[in-house]
């Protein structure tokens, strides 16, 4: 059994998108204070306040400018992810066809892109898989050393990918199917 899943063309942007919402509330906020903050002082020392909007809109230009990168960025990985699996285990990689002509900007996001996909592309065999963890968002399939702040030992799978459900009954019936072997190797250890 070889079988390669992708995420649904039609949300790859709901699933890049996400994480940046909470980064932008986060920065908006912050920038906010800061701009309250520059206020008081000038009100404070009865400064011309007609120059102040300046360092207001610059920090938002520079976070949109970051954010569109970003987003475009993510998007590129999501649309090229691929969750393969076969009968020895997971396996979650990127794959990126490079095109013959490429602007600056897109040249600038694919190298970033590859560089990152390392950080990505992942196997597990299904001795070492020990768990799933269903998120709401995301499916974890975990091993014994699996570490949610590296990623390492773990493969993550979005829940907007095609065929989520039959990906999580395979990796339910091979974790089923390890546990009774292990139970059953014990029992002959005894």
């Amino acid at each position: 059994m070889n079988k390669i899943y992708k995420i649904n063309p039609s949300l790859i942007n709901k699933v890049a998108y996400r994480p940046l919402k909470r980064i932008t509330i986060i920065f908006t906020l912050i920038l906010l204070y800061f701009y309250f903050m520059q206020m008081q002082f000038y009100y404070q020392q009865k400064l011309e306040t007609n120059t102040t909007y300046l360092p207001l809109i610059m920090p938002f230009v520079l976070l949109g400018l970051i954010l569109f990168y970003s987003f475009r960025l993510r998007k590129r990985v999501y649309a090229n992810l691929e969750i393969l699996i076969n009968d020895e285990g997971i396996q979650k990689s990127i794959n990126y066809p490079m095109p013959s002509k490429v602007n600056f900007i897109d040249r600038l996001i694919i190298n970033s892109a590859n560089h990152l996909t390392s950080l990505y592309n992942n196997s597990l065999t299904w001795e070492r898989i020990t768990a799933i963890d269903e998120k709401p968002r995301d499916l974890y399939i975990k091993t014994v050393s699996a570490n949610n702040f590296y990623g390492s030992g773990q493969i993550i799978i979005p829940k907007e990918i095609e065929q989520y459900e039959e990906i999580k009954k395979i990796i339910e019936n091979h974790l089923n199917k390890n546990a009774t072997n292990k139970t059953v190797t014990q029992h002959h250890q005894q």
